[in-house]
């Protein structure tokens, strides 16, 4: 594996924008400084010690000091980055900020809010680290600070959620286009990501992954309409976005243990008693 030497500037700060193109990969290395990463558009991986996790727009990775990672863009890829020296001399953080908040290397996927007061700051820091004058320089470390913050705020969000927004999102959309969801590749490229990763992420708080779920919802809607309407069985199927009907069948009886035609059957001997 490689260690790369990053060379900063006499403040101890790089700050840059950095475009992949769809295919890069940028193999395992390490270096001796702390990095953030932001992703400000496309979608990609990111490894971190040998576990890879879905890199895509206004995700944002904090990686310490020879920790092992990489970068491989599934489609263009804009990354900006930020090299930097954690030392005695960092404005406004004390010492034990890193050891408590970043002891490792993290991913962060941030809200809207967060993404948004982000992308200001990324912007002051860009222009002002443009700036030969020393003061702007400095600025710019105070607004590293600002991002740290931010960041550290987003990862709490997300530690005290039991349900994270994506994985809510996903849960929505399933149950809002149900009709039309025609494969797993679909919702994941909804939601900008790739279907392993969206697998992991709904399983982990679902325990099932979003076509299991998909079909909970298509049987749940084919009960209603056996049971509340005189559809025939056939344009059930297709109502609930099934293409074939013995899918349909086998996906009905699975969950519910009868066929359709036995569904009905029981639901309208329920109503006569």
């Amino acid at each position: 594996m490689e260690k790369v030497n990053i060379t900063l500037e006499d403040n101890l700060l790089s700050i840059y924008e950095s475009k992949h193109k769809e295919g890069y990969i940028l193999h395992p290395h390490r270096h001796e400084i702390h990095q953030i990463l932001y992703a400000i558009d496309g979608h990609g991986e990111m490894m971190l010690d040998g576990q890879w996790y879905e890199f895509a727009q206004d995700h944002a990775v904090v990686i310490t000091p020879n920790t092992l990672h990489a970068v491989q863009s599934e489609r263009s890829l804009t990354v900006l980055v930020i090299a930097f020296k954690m030392d005695e001399e960092m404005p406004i953080l004390p010492v034990h900020f890193f050891h408590t908040y970043y002891p490792l290397s993290q991913l962060i996927r941030t809200d809207k809010g967060t993404s948004t007061a982000l992308r200001h700051i990324f912007r002051k820091m860009l222009f002002l680290h443009s700036k030969p004058e020393e003061l702007n320089r400095w600025a710019a470390r105070v607004q590293l600070c600002e991002v740290l913050i931010h960041l550290s705020k987003a990862r709490e969000d997300i530690h005290n959620t039991k349900f994270p927004a994506m994985a809510s999102r996903i849960k929505r959309y399933i149950e809002q286009h149900y009709y039309e969801i025609q494969s797993a590749a679909d919702i994941a490229a909804r939601h900008h990501m790739s279907v392993r990763y969206m697998d992991n992420l709904f399983k982990e708080h679902l325990q099932k992954t979003p076509v299991q779920y998909l079909t909970e919802v298509r049987v749940a809607r084919a009960q209603t309409l056996l049971s509340e309407s005189n559809h025939e069985i056939i344009s059930i199927c297709f109502e609930v976005g099934y293409e074939s009907v013995s899918t349909f069948y086998r996906c009905f009886k699975q969950i519910t243990g009868v066929t359709p035609q036995q569904y009905r059957k029981r639901i309208a001997t329920q109503s006569i008693e």
